[in-house]
Order: C-alpha cells, then sequence, then structure tokens
C-alpha cells in the first residue's frame, strides 16, 4: 500500500512538470483579410476589407449596376461606385462602417446625369453568417460639364443591404 501511494504521489508531482495541457484545445486561425459582397437594390457591391485592429477594418469597394438609392426629392440611380470604408466591430452581432464615395449617378430630380460624392455610414446586424444593415449617405451632386459639386446636396439612402462574406484569409 505504501508502495502504491509513493507511486501516486509521485505522479502527482511530475505530472503538471511534463504533461500536456489542453491537448485537446484548437484555436481558430485569425484572419486578416475579407471579401463581402453586398446586395442592394438591384446593385452588387464588393468590398475587400484588410484587418487594422482587433475590431477595426479598412478597404475599398466597387460597386457596379443600377443600385436605387432613395431620396425625398426622388431617385438617383448609381451605375458604378468607388468607395474607400473603414468598418468598426462593436460588438460580435453588430458593426457599423463610414464611408468616402464617388459614383457615377443619374438623377430622376434633376433629370439629368452626373457624379456625386458622398460620406456614407453604415449599420449592420449579423444574422448567422450574413448581415442586414442600412447605409445612409449625404452626398454633393455635380451635372455633366459643371465643374460645382454644391448644386444639389441631399440625404440619400439605400433600402436593406445584405452583406454576405465571401471569403476570410
Amino acid at each position: 500500500m505504501k508502495k502504491l501511494l509513493s507511486i501516486l504521489l509521485f505522479f502527482v508531482a511530475i505530472l503538471p512538470v511534463v504533461g500536456q495541457s489542453d491537448s485537446l484545445a484548437t484555436t481558430k486561425p485569425a484572419f486578416k483579410n475579407q471579401l463581402d459582397l453586398d446586395v442592394q437594390f438591384l446593385g452588387v457591391e464588393f468590398s475587400f476589407k484588410r484587418k487594422l485592429s482587433q475590431n477595426i477594418f479598412s478597404g475599398v469597394s466597387l460597386g457596379i449596376g443600377p443600385a436605387i438609392r432613395f431620396n425625398w426629392n426622388g431617385q438617383i440611380i448609381e451605375l458604378y461606385k468607388l468607395k474607400y470604408l473603414t468598418d468598426f466591430q462593436l460588438s460580435k452581432g453588430f458593426h457599423i462602417y463610414q464611408a468616402f464615395s464617388y459614383a457615377r449617378v443619374y438623377s430622376s430630380w434633376e433629370d439629368d446625369s452626373g457624379e456625386i460624392f458622398g460620406i456614407e455610414l453604415g449599420f449592420f446586424i449579423r444574422i448567422k453568417k450574413i448581415a442586414l444593415g442600412y447605409n445612409p449617405s449625404v452626398i454633393f451632386f455635380r451635372e455633366d460639364g459643371d465643374g460645382n459639386f454644391d448644386k444639389d446636396k441631399g440625404i440619400v439612402s439605400s433600402l436593406i443591404v445584405l452583406k454576405i462574406p465571401l471569403k476570410r484569409w
């Protein structure tokens, strides 16, 4: 019996020194880049984001298709859009982004084509893998051939935006 107790005491003393801890625990590799697909009303947008810190991403986005955005004066149809964005993950299920955008548009209230520069703010709630959101923006409209950007200012917004992560690496 003394021999059994001494062997048990030996294992109790040695095991913490040479034993493995959490040998079955696996850690998820952290991703640095993310590619997203944003689906809007009649338009899509592809975003590439790079992780700057634990909760902050920065990246660029390219939108194509006749994306319709709404205003109290009418609608604008974005033919294509370029955007620089910063995405803030506030919690696991909620994130916001702030972006500076340029878009080639057709405006129903001016009945003319032109370009807009805008400042966007997006709010997104994550549901499983996808995120649903809303992104209003303050825009400055310039008609073709006009040098002024302050001809029409306004706030435009898309309806619901569906954000689908395509790839993380």
